[in-house]
């Protein structure tokens, strides 16, 4: 399991899809999309890296860096079940953890070139937690919801529902619920099978109590009934 740590706040999902080419391919991006983008996005990015002499910042604190990420495997990732994950195909050497220290509080799972990759942003030396990490793995079976959006009426219709609540609509459309509710329901079948009941007890409360995912013990018993280890649907 790979862990590395970076600084800035990258903000959007371009900068860090773009960290992860970086990293994964090792041959900058010249003459690929990333360069190519019409937006100027990358030439941005190394302007700003150069102007305010990153380089050179990190390296003076190397130590800070280098102890959050002995924090990070050591209270964080060194917890994680990954037997529960292997077993949706989910290999541990075949996945990345990032995490950058700056003062947001957000994650993000992109997949680069086959290798699934979560981003997990916290201030200073909070290392966040291992929900974040399964929540953002977990999207991996978006594409259930997906189809259980495009094939089942009463799941799409608790999609739609979803979106009376503010803290769902300020944030997805219909088809991004459909996602986020299989993911969520994954989230607390991950505690409920490493037997963390205190967890997966208050994550469900959460998620029907509080974030508007109201059916989200009906999605729990539709994945409990199908099989994603083959992430087939039906």
């Amino acid at each position: 399991m790979a862990v590395h740590t970076y600084t800035a706040n990258m903000g959007t999902c371009n900068a860090f899809m773009l960290a992860l080419y970086i990293r994964e391919n090792g041959n900058g991006v010249k003459g690929t999309a990333w360069s190519e983008h019409p937006s100027g996005f990358y030439t941005q990015v190394m302007n700003f890296y150069q102007a305010t002499n990153f380089r050179e910042f990190f390296e003076s604190n190397l130590f800070y860096y280098e102890e959050y990420t002995r924090r990070f495997r050591n209270e964080l990732i060194s917890q994680i079940g990954w037997e529960w994950f292997a077993q949706y195909g989910v290999n541990p050497g075949n996945a990345r953890i990032y995490s950058t220290v700056s003062q947001s509080w957000w994650s993000l799972h992109g997949i680069i070139d086959g290798v699934s990759c979560v981003l997990i942003d916290r201030g200073g030396l909070e290392i966040g937690s291992i929900v974040a990490i399964v929540h953002e793995f977990a999207h991996r079976f978006d594409q259930i919801g997906g189809i259980w959006y495009d094939t089942n009426a009463e799941f799409r219709g608790w999609c739609i529902e979803a979106m009376n609540y503010d803290t769902v609509s300020s944030a997805y459309n219909t088809r991004a619920v459909a996602h986020e509710y299989v993911v969520r329901a994954y989230t607390v079948i991950y505690f409920e099978d490493t037997g963390n009941k205190t967890e997966s007890d208050f994550w469900r409360r959460q998620e029907k109590e509080e974030r508007g995912f109201v059916h989200i013990d009906e999605v729990i018993e539709m994945l409990r009934e199908h099989d994603a280890r083959s992430l087939s649907v039906h």
